[in-house]
């Protein structure tokens, strides 16, 4: 196979087309397939939901069972592609599955959208905008050593979302565009001037109503041959990650009717 997608992208491309399988397979259960391979219930899940990397020999067995035809080798493929370093590895220890697979995701997202209800999206925070921000939340605050790593991570994001050039959309709340009364906001307001063409940073009116839909903020992913997918704030600065096509889609359609009530945040940057 040529073209393959990032090792995340891979992991949910498998598991996507090992469920289809199942289904094929009069649904298998958990419990049958374990039996079946002789693995514990546990291992099955974890397996077939992407939540750990499937060897060569398991996908094999697997696919004895499944029957794929003529699927096997691409199957196998992915498997292999999935199990490559993910390049955010060094930062799993502050980082939850969720986070890492929403940064795989992105490396292949053909646009982003972001949004914020009232702190600037984190694809065009400053470190000391970010690490203020974190320090922020009673979550992290107890913990400055994970707080330099999560944002060691978001400025390495930053770089490889900057040099992508992808369609990036960031949609800011005017109340959350920094004001010139320090020198943080002051190099925050420079770091907005100064954003790649491909990153459209726009401002919302406080008037919109439809901001009181969306009182956490908000990432949705749009791939050229994935179905989207969709973030949603959670709990310490984590994600919740979303793939149900009818959730996907109303996510969009919020920030799709936010962007078109939005206007540039600066006009000939």
């Amino acid at each position: 196979m040529t073209g393959l997608p990032g090792p995340s992208l891979c992991r949910r491309r498998l598991r996507t087309q090992l469920t289809c399988l199942r289904r094929q397979h009069h649904r298998l259960t958990d419990a049958q397939i374990s039996a079946e391979m002789d693995w514990s219930v546990s291992k099955t899940r974890r397996l077939l939901a992407g939540d750990v990397s499937i060897s060569h020999n398991d996908l094999r067995q697997l696919l004895t069972l499944l029957g794929p035809g003529d699927q096997a080798s691409e199957l196998l493929d992915l498997a292999k592609q999935a199990r490559r370093p993910h390049w955010a590895a060094r930062y799993r220890p502050v980082l939850s599955p969720s986070q890492m697979d929403m940064l795989g995701w992105e490396d292949d997202a053909a646009r982003i959208i972001q949004y914020h209800p009232y702190l600037l999206p984190d694809l065009v925070r400053t470190e000391d905008y970010a690490h203020a921000a974190m320090a922020a939340d009673p979550w992290h605050r107890s913990d400055p050593k994970a707080i330099d790593e999560r944002v060691a991570a978001l400025m390495a994001r930053q770089q490889r979302v900057n040099h992508a050039g992808r369609c990036v959309t960031i949609l800011a709340d005017a109340r959350a565009m920094p004001a010139c009364d320090s020198q943080m906001m002051r190099q925050q307001r420079d770091r907005l001037k100064a954003l790649p063409p491909h990153i459209d940073l726009r401002i919302l009116p406080r008037d919109r109503e439809i901001l009181s839909c969306l009182s956490g903020p908000v990432t949705t992913h749009a791939f050229h041959n994935d179905p989207p997918a969709a973030y949603i704030g959670s709990v310490g600065d984590d994600v919740r990650v979303i793939e149900k096509p009818d959730l996907t889609a109303q996510y969009g359609r919020l920030l799709t009717d936010l962007y078109q009530h939005s206007h540039p945040a600066l006009p000939g940057r």
